[in-house]
């Protein structure tokens, strides 16, 4: 669970690198569809899919990996919400199975389909306030790039949301 819940930590550090990026970036001609950009979270996206030693946790890793699906939102448009809304109940599929399995047995598995399904469910709201359309850019600014821009603007709520939601997450399950 430590790897997993690593994998999803940084692809959820490499979404809000990204958002940085795209508020000090032009959006790039043929958004969506630019790969090189999205190469850092899709690899961790990627990583969590090629997770094959589920041990005695696959619910728990099948939840993760249907729930990763949801950083792709980046690369919908007009509408990345129902993107997000989509994932959850593919997530929870899983996560339900956890809720019964662990129920009256262990509350920090339930406390950790919970905190996931919260962390989605916060991400769409996010979404819908800040990004509505898609990825907000910066119409005045440079070019958009994998690494970013050299300043360093505040932080999107984003990475807050997500690196306490994960943390905590990945606090909860220590197997």
């Amino acid at each position: 669970m430590q790897k997993l819940g690593d994998i999803v930590s940084k692809a959820f550090a490499a979404l809000g690198d990204f958002l940085e990026m795209a508020s000090q970036s032009k959006k790039p001609d043929g958004w969506p569809g630019c790969a090189d950009i999205l190469q850092p979270m899709s690899d961790c996206m990627m990583a969590i899919g090629e997770i094959s030693d589920f041990g005695d946790q696959k619910n728990h890793t099948k939840m993760m990996g249907e729930g990763i699906q949801s950083a792709a939102w980046v690369a919908v448009e007009p509408t990345p919400v129902p993107h997000v809304k989509e994932t959850l109940p593919a997530s929870m599929f899983y996560g339900n199975k956890i809720l019964v399995e662990f129920k009256g047995k262990d509350q920090k598995h339930i406390d950790w389909v919970n905190a996931w399904k919260d962390f989605l469910t916060d991400l769409a709201d996010y979404i819908k306030r800040n990004h509505t359309t898609g990825v907000t850019w910066n119409p005045n600014g440079g070019v958009a790039s994998a690494a970013g821009g050299a300043a360093r603007p505040r932080r999107h709520i984003i990475v807050v949301v997500c690196g306490r939601v994960i943390r905590e997450a990945v606090d909860l399950v220590r197997f």
